[in-house]
């Protein structure tokens, strides 16, 4: 998923626990988040939970190998974007984190997405 991303000129940050996440959240600040539900020591729900707290602006699209339809539901009454079940294709990842970039930006400054977002990625 990192090198589909970075081939497409953005900048990835990854890391595999929930705390490390939101530490560097808080310092990349980043315009969306590719977000794992399993992951260690907080789980990807309280890390949704609390990005959306701090900045609903960013673009969350959860990836989880669990298909429960409560789940997906519930997490995106939390306010992610997307909900992608595994296994699936990054090159539909890829589509699916733009889309949410390209609404906010047309929202921003009505104009087409013209430049590169950073992108987060957590857990892999």
């Amino acid at each position: 998923m990192k090198r589909i991303f970075e081939y497409e000129g953005y900048n990835v940050q990854t890391c595999g626990e929930g705390q490390s996440a939101l530490d560097i959240f808080r310092t990349v600040t980043p315009t969306a988040i590719i977000l794992d539900l399993g992951l260690p020591i907080i789980s990807g729900k309280d890390v949704c939970r609390e990005i959306k707290r701090e900045a609903d602006s960013v673009s969350i699209i959860v990836v989880s190998a669990r298909t429960d339809e409560s789940d997906k539901v519930l997490l995106l009454g939390m306010g992610a974007d997307d909900y992608v079940t595994k296994p699936f294709s990054p090159r539909e990842l890829l589509a699916r984190a733009k889309a949410p970039i390209r609404r906010k930006q047309k929202q921003t400054d009505g104009d087409e997405l013209t430049h590169r977002d950073s992108t987060l990625d957590i857990g892999k």
